[in-house]
C-alpha cells in the first residue's frame, strides 16, 4: 500500500498563489460583465430618449361614424348573473313577507274587536263599525286602534334579535326572516309618522290619550331616527344572508346591497303601490307606509362597511322558486281579499 507524498512547504505556496490568482480573475470577469450590462442599459434608455415621438398624420381623416359603438356591458356573465338572482329572491320575499304581516295584522285586529262582541268593516287603514259600539268603553278601543302595531312591533324585534341569529338558518332563511321582522316594526313605526300627517290610523290613539299636536310630532320624529337606526344595525344582517363570501368582498359589497336590499324595496314598493288600486283602500296610506321603510333600507347601504359575524354556508346562488310561487299564492288571496272581500265569523266559547 503506497502512501501518500508529502508536499514541501514551497508547493503549498506555489498552489496557494495559483489559487489567489484564479479567483482574481474569476472577479474580474464578473465586474467587467456587469459593467457591460449596465452600460447597454444606459445607451439603450438614451436611445429611446433621444428617439422623436410618433405622430399621427394629419393627411388621412378617420372616417366619423353617424352612431358610435355601444360599450361592451357584459349583462349575462356569471357574476352579473348571481346578482340578478338575488334581487329576483329578495324580491319575491319582499312581496311576499308584505302580505304575510298584512294578514297578520288583520288578523289581530278581528280577534281583538270578536273579543269584545263588535262586528266591523276593516279597511287596511281604518276600522268601521257596523253599528253603535256601545258596548266599547275607551279602554277597548284603544286596544283595537294599538293592540295590532305593539304585537307586530314586538314580533319584529324577536325575529331580529333572535329567530334570525339562530345557528339552523342560513341564506334566503335568514332573508326571510329579516324582511318579516323589518315589515312588522314599520307597520309601528311607520303607523306613527302616517298619523302624525294625517287624521287616521295611529291618530285614533293619541286622539283618545289627548296627546298634543306637537307631541305626536315629536314621536313621528322619534319613530324616524328609530327606524334609521334599526336599519344601521340590519346592514350586517343582510350582509350574513350570503351563501358566498365572494358576494360580499370589498369589490362586489355595493351591488350585493342594491341587489338584496335597495332593488327589492324600490321594484317591491312600486308594485304594491300599483297593485293596491283596489276598492277600499286608501293609496296615500299604503305610499306613506312603503316610503317609510325607505327609512330602515337607505341606511343599509350607508353602513355597508360592517363584517358579518355569523357563520355563512356556502351554497349554489340560483333562483328559488319556492318563494316564488309563495309570492304568487299570497297576491292572488290579497287580491280575492281586496275585491271580492273576505268574511271571518269567531266565536269564542269557554268549556264549563
Amino acid at each position: 500500500m503506497s502512501q501518500r507524498k508529502r508536499q514541501s512547504i514551497r508547493e503549498r505556496y506555489r498552489l496557494y498563489i495559483r489559487r489567489m490568482k484564479y479567483e482574481r480573475e474569476e472577479r474580474d470577469k464578473r465586474r467587467y460583465k456587469k459593467k457591460v450590462i449596465k452600460r447597454r442599459i444606459q445607451e439603450h434608455r438614451r436611445e429611446e430618449k433621444q428617439q422623436p415621438k410618433k405622430v399621427r398624420s394629419r393627411t388621412r381623416k378617420p372616417v366619423r361614424r353617424l352612431f358610435p359603438p355601444l360599450p361592451h356591458i357584459p349583462l349575462f356573465e356569471m357574476q352579473n348573473r348571481k346578482f340578478l338572482y338575488l334581487a329576483i329572491n329578495s324580491t319575491a320575499i319582499y312581496v311576499g313577507t308584505f302580505i304575510l304581516v298584512y294578514f297578520l295584522y288583520q288578523l289581530i285586529i278581528f280577534c281583538t274587536v270578536n273579543g269584545f262582541g263588535e262586528e266591523i268593516i276593516r279597511h287596511y287603514h281604518n276600522i268601521v263599525f257596523t253599528s253603535q259600539p256601545s258596548l266599547l268603553t275607551r279602554v277597548g278601543i284603544l286596544l283595537i286602534a294599538s293592540l295590532g302595531p305593539i304585537l307586530l312591533l314586538l314580533f319584529g324585534l324577536f325575529l331580529f334579535n333572535w329567530v334570525f341569529k339562530r345557528p339552523g338558518l342560513a341564506g334566503m332563511q335568514r332573508l326571510f326572516v329579516l324582511w318579516l321582522a323589518m315589515h312588522s316594526i314599520n307597520h309601528f313605526f311607520g303607523a306613527m309618522m302616517y298619523g302624525a300627517i294625517t287624521s287616521e290610523g295611529f291618530k285614533d290613539v293619541t286622539r283618545l290619550l289627548n296627546v298634543q299636536q306637537m307631541l305626536m310630532f315629536f314621536l313621528a320624529f322619534t319613530a324616524l331616527v328609530v327606524e334609521f337606526w334599526i336599519g344601521l344595525l340590519a346592514a350586517r344582517h343582510f350582509l350574513e344572508t350570503t351563501t358566498s363570501l365572494t358576494l360580499i368582498n370589498s369589490e362586489n359589497r355595493r351591488r350585493f346591497i342594491v341587489s338584496q336590499a335597495m332593488l327589492p324595496w324600490i321594484i317591491g314598493s312600486l308594485f304594491m303601490a300599483l297593485f293596491f288600486h283596489a276598492e277600499n283602500f286608501n293609496f296615500t296610506y299604503e305610499l306613506l307606509t312603503f316610503i317609510t321603510m325607505g327609512f330602515i333600507t337607505i341606511p343599509v347601504w350607508l353602513n355597508r362597511h360592517r363584517r358579518p359575524r355569523l357563520r355563512i354556508r356556502k351554497k349554489k346562488v340560483r333562483v328559488h322558486y319556492t318563494y316564488v310561487v309563495l309570492m304568487v299564492i299570497l297576491l292572488i288571496a290579497f287580491w280575492v281579499a281586496s275585491t271580492k272581500g273576505l268574511g271571518f265569523t269567531t266565536v269564542f266559547d269557554l268549556i264549563k
